[in-house]
């Protein structure tokens, strides 16, 4: 197979890739959001309970980890697809 052939086939499955992390950055953002609503929701809401407290920032931890993680391999992979896209292929 040729060399630029090999390298539209990664291509193509590199945006199908792009597509799927773009997904998972929407809904880890809204995960996010939404751990952040609801631990602001708890603290007006209700007392001021420790095991609560700790329980929901834990949660709005671990949406922001998953937010972030996600976001990171969004960004990776638009770079390779970028480095791809530059690379001057030579036979």
């Amino acid at each position: 197979m040729d060399k630029t052939i090999q390298v539209a086939v990664y291509l193509d499955l590199l945006e199908i890739r792009k597509k799927a992390y773009h997904r998972n950055t929407y809904i880890g953002g809204g995960l996010f959001v939404l751990a952040i609503l609801a631990t602001t929701g708890t603290f007006l809401l209700t007392d001021w309970n420790f095991r609560s407290i700790w329980l929901m920032c834990v949660f709005a931890i671990l949406f922001t980890m998953n937010f972030l993680m996600a976001w990171t391999r969004y960004e990776i992979l638009n770079q390779n697809i970028d480095l791809l896209k530059n690379i001057p292929l030579q036979d």
